[in-house]
């Protein structure tokens, strides 16, 4: 079985039983290789989902529920330290706010998403708690690469707290 993984939302393929599951080398094929049979499953974000139509060509969607939301703001280190302290608290507060509005938004957008491609026949699957633990414990090593060793041991905790992903490493 070919397993296509995007860094984002949620399992979805041919198949409402995916096992054995190995991850391997990023590669991004188009939703085409899905419909073709190049590939058995991938996973994205519903509002890719049905922003591509590719649920118009699925049976099944398994939610995996990670979250990949975030955005990087920068700035000038001499200005930001010269910055007076009431303007930074007002930035700062300002960089909360639009943090909490995406992420409700992000919630509501793939809910409304999830919600449609239900609607139009594609069968929705949650996972237990179990099969979430043995998801969480597959995805270490990609937590390991693409969170740890890319971006640091404290931001991945952080996304990870976010995510409801039990953080141990």
């Amino acid at each position: 079985m070919v397993i296509e993984l995007h860094h984002s939302g949620t399992l979805f393929g041919q198949q409402s039983q995916v096992q054995g599951l190995q991850f391997g080398a990023a590669q991004i094929i188009s939703p085409t290789a899905l419909q073709q049979g190049v590939i058995d499953a991938g996973e994205v974000t519903p509002n890719s989902w049905r922003g591509s139509s590719s649920y118009q060509f699925i049976k099944d969607i398994i939610l995996t529920n990670p979250q990949y939301s975030f955005y990087l703001v920068g700035a000038n280190k001499m200005w930001w330290d010269d910055m007076p302290v009431d303007v930074k608290a007002e930035v700062e507060a300002a960089f909360a706010a639009a943090t909490e509005w995406n992420m409700v938004e992000n919630d509501r957008i793939n809910a409304d998403d999830i919600s449609y491609m239900a609607g139009e026949g594609v069968k929705i699957h949650e996972l237990t708690p179990e099969q979430r633990a043995n998801w969480a414990e597959a995805m270490q090593p990609v937590w390991q690469e693409l969170g740890n060793d890319l971006v640091g041991d404290e931001v991945t905790a952080r996304l990870k707290e976010i995510g409801g992903v039990a953080t141990g490493n």
